[in-house]
């Protein structure tokens, strides 16, 4: 057991709402997931690069969301009698970990597609990029887990559920303040942080490029279409990093706070710092899920349209079943046969996307159009 910290930390813990606000949003978050993974295998021209990794993103953020609900609606972390805050941990610091560097891994892969033209990654950068994404994650955590460094907190620098314990294990002749700050920066904010600059960083080049390209489009022939699909990457490019920013930066606000002992200064006097903060952490740290849902789905004019074509052929298929029942047709008349309804044909896909509906597009100035490589 470390060395407790004279100082008595101030710890507020937390409290119901924090618990609600975690449940509704990490649900909510697992569903947007889980219609991400289907989208990609609904439909095969969906299925590029960039989604691939969207894909592996939202696995991790549906188990990372996951433990986070688990944290919150099981009382005092404990299943028949049983202690799962270490197990919880281990589940939610892995996936959250992995969540963060696979979102940072997008954003050097846009940047290599789209600025320097290298749309199909090698085996080589796909194998390096599975032992970052998964690789450091697995070990880091499971090596934790072992130590016994994983456990309950107090929502010291979570939002109820278990992250790094208080007084952890490891190593002996360091104190909990120097063990916690070890282990905390090892298995995430150490991660979290850079990334808070990586990730605008390779967005931001992509989005110069973009800006440049279009300048040069727009002096020549070029149809209205291809700059306004320019414009649609452009807005989206900004989104994506900024919600990523909006929904991290409360943990990593607390966390400071935490490590820097300006919990004890300012807490105790602004109390309704500590409860905004917390309530902030508990939106944003589940959100994510959800909110790439939001960006990669509803707001994507192509998905959009599958999604809305595949609901109305399943009502459709559901009224026409309906129209077959026994029920239904006793209530014919023998001589009148009922009338079957057919679905619509359905447009036979391209394999191609408009590129008024791209995601994300590369440019070719020599021919003076947009190619979509990204949805």
């Amino acid at each position: 057991m470390c060395i407790p910290a004279t100082t008595n930390s101030t710890e507020f813990g937390s409290d119901a709402t924090t618990k609600v606000l975690t449940s509704i949003v990490a649900s909510l978050s697992i569903v947007g997931s889980l219609l991400i993974i289907l989208t990609f295998a609904l439909w095969k021209d969906m299925r590029t690069t960039s989604r691939q990794i969207l894909v592996i993103i939202s696995v991790a953020d549906l188990l990372s969301s996951a433990g986070n609900l688990l944290g919150a609606v099981v009382p005092s972390h404990r299943i028949m009698g049983a202690d799962i805050c270490s197990e919880q941990s281990l589940v939610t610091t892995m996936f959250c970990l992995s969540f963060i560097l696979w979102t940072t891994i997008l954003a050097v892969y846009l940047h290599s597609s789209i600025v320097r033209g290298n749309v199909q990654p090698s085996y080589t950068a796909k194998y390096f990029a599975a032992v970052i994404g998964w690789g450091i994650p697995f070990f880091v955590t499971t090596f934790a887990f072992l130590l016994n460094i994983l456990g309950d907190d107090n929502s010291a620098a979570s939002a109820g559920w278990c992250w790094i314990h208080r007084y952890p294990k490891f190593p002996q002749e360091a104190s909990c303040t120097d063990a916690r700050l070890m282990w905390s920066l090892l298995t995430g904010k150490g991660w979290e942080i850079p990334s808070y600059i990586i990730v605008p960083f390779y967005y931001f080049l992509v989005k110069r490029h973009i800006s440049q390209e279009r300048r040069s489009m727009s002096q020549t022939l070029v149809t209205a279409q291809s700059l306004q699909a320019a414009v649609k990457v452009n807005r989206k490019l900004t989104f994506v990093p900024l919600a990523y920013l909006l929904l991290r930066i409360w943990g990593s606000i607390r966390y400071v706070f935490e490590v820097t002992d300006l919990s004890q200064r300012i807490y105790p006097n602004h109390e309704w710092l500590y409860w905004t903060l917390l309530y902030m952490q508990a939106l944003g740290d589940n959100g994510q899920g959800f909110a790439n849902f939001l960006l990669f789905c509803i707001f994507t004019k192509t998905v959009r349209k599958k999604i809305a074509r595949f609901f109305a052929l399943w009502l459709d298929s559901r009224t026409a079943d309906k129209e077959r029942s026994p029920l239904r047709s006793a209530e014919v008349p023998f001589y009148r046969t009922p009338k079957s309804r057919t679905p619509p044909p359905q447009p036979k896909p391209s394999g191609r996307m408009t590129p008024e509906d791209s995601g994300f597009v590369n440019f070719d100035p020599q021919m003076s159009t947009i190619s979509e490589t990204e949805s």
